[in-house]
């Protein structure tokens, strides 16, 4: 088992890490890392770009990409967001230690095989993934900010 006990420490962790008075509002950012979870394990899938593998109860890799749509991408997304300041610069710094974190179980995964590329992908392509995303949400943030 290599998913669901990350899954569960995650969502561990983010009942300290998460600022749960803002919810409301934080919301929307964790159902849309979770749909753009959704959408890019389906463009992977779909082109064969990745496949996670895993023993136990959560085996198949769509069951996988379930498990993290519903734990990691909403979860690393609020916390994301929760730290950006309305009207403030992109915060490289931030966005490099969560891209670092985040990338952790990938690189995990990785070496002990629960994550096997294919196609043109490859770990460049999964940094660059996340840099894109973070950047995505500073800029929702300032739109829905001034809003």
């Amino acid at each position: 088992m290599f998913y669901l006990p990350q899954a569960i420490l995650t969502w561990a962790a983010a009942v300290y890490l998460i600022e749960w008075k803002r919810i409301r509002k934080l919301f929307v950012y964790g159902a849309s890392a979770a749909f753009l979870c959704s959408v890019q394990d389906r463009f992977g899938l779909m082109y064969h770009l990745w496949e996670y593998r895993d023993t136990g109860p959560v085996d198949r890799h769509i069951e996988i990409s379930i498990l993290i749509g519903l734990s990691a991408a909403p979860l690393f997304g609020i916390y994301f967001v929760q730290g950006l300041r309305q009207g403030s610069q992109v915060p490289v710094w931030r966005i490099v230690g969560i891209t670092a974190v985040a990338l952790l179980p990938e690189t995990i995964g990785l070496y002990t095989g629960r994550i096997v590329y294919g196609g043109w992908w490859n770990y460049g392509w999964s940094v660059l993934a996340h840099l894109l995303l973070w950047l995505g949400f500073c800029a929702l943030h300032r739109w829905l900010d001034e809003a």
